[in-house]
């Protein structure tokens, strides 16, 4: 490193301190509403990583987040266990086809299919809160009025008791195969599938979405490790990863101080800057 020379890493400081703060956002959005991808991966195309070394690394800087955010969520996995052994099937069956399609696809395809789901992100992001209010009124539907009055009927005890329906596996199974090949908003699309087919409260659903989203991003980096170490940016690697997992250690504390509108908002314009910048070339030709 050297710092006199605004050198770390071979990157410019300036570089290195925006990286990050993006995995620490990132680390705290994935906590609080999810799709933190949309922060760092337009940043680390924008600091001129090429798009599949950019989504590759980013992948893998952000499992660390993700074991803290399991972690956190354990007691409410230990109760989801009847279920959690036939959603990981799918989900990792689907992250190897992801990671397999991004390792051996033309670097143009991902060019041109990035900023297609970057924009399908971003609507996840977009309509999550009217997603996550239908899904309260299913949730407070299936408990059937057995709530007391004034309290939350998705605070409940009751936990995801299966069996888990075919549709629901290959459902999850094409969720993994969109995370294994390109992360964001992965566990928004994840949250949305099981609010409809999977019974439970609502936090139990949160915790399966974050396990499973954790199981693509590992299943991902070791097919990243096996077949495409070339491809991988150890400094992002190691720049997200520690920032994110700060970022999700905190995240529980910030989330209650700053409301999910402006995290939200930050997601979106970060994406939408993301966009343009991958747009941009493609439009013009440069």
């Amino acid at each position: 490193m050297e710092l006199l020379g605004l050198d770390v890493m071979g990157l410019d400081l300036w570089q290195v301190v925006l990286i990050l703060l993006a995995g620490f956002w990132a680390g705290t959005i994935n906590t609080v509403v999810g799709s933190g991808t949309l922060v760092t991966f337009p940043v680390l195309v924008a600091m001129g990583f090429p798009p599949v070394t950019a989504q590759i690394s980013n992948a893998m800087g952000l499992v660390a987040a993700g074991v803290s955010g399991v972690f956190g969520f354990r007691r409410e996995l230990a109760a989801s266990r009847k279920v959690l052994p036939a959603l990981t099937s799918a989900s990792l069956a689907g992250g190897v086809l992801g990671a397999f399609l991004l390792m051996v696809l033309p670097e143009e395809v991902f060019g041109v299919a990035a900023p297609i789901l970057i924009a399908v992100a971003i609507g996840f992001v977009l309509f999550q809160p009217t997603l996550s209010r239908w899904v309260r009124r299913r949730k407070a539907g299936e408990a059937g009025g057995s709530a007391a009055a004034g309290s939350d009927p998705l605070a409940g005890p009751e936990a995801p008791t299966g069996p888990v329906s075919p549709v629901l596996w290959v459902l999850i199974f094409c969720a993994g195969v969109y995370g294994g090949y390109f992360v964001a908003a992965q566990g928004v699309l994840l949250l949305g599938i099981m609010g409809v087919f999977l019974s439970g409260a609502l936090v139990y659903s949160n915790a399966i979405k974050t396990w499973l989203s954790l199981a693509v991003n590992l299943i991902a980096a070791v097919s990243y490790l096996l077949f495409a170490f070339d491809r991988i940016d150890w400094r992002a690697v190691l720049l997200i990863a520690v920032s994110s997992m700060i970022g999700a250690s905190l995240g529980a504390q910030i989330g209650r101080r700053i409301k999910p509108f402006w995290l939200r908002v930050v997601i979106v314009v970060v994406g939408v800057a993301g966009l343009v910048n991958m747009v941009w070339p493609l439009v013009t030709g440069g």
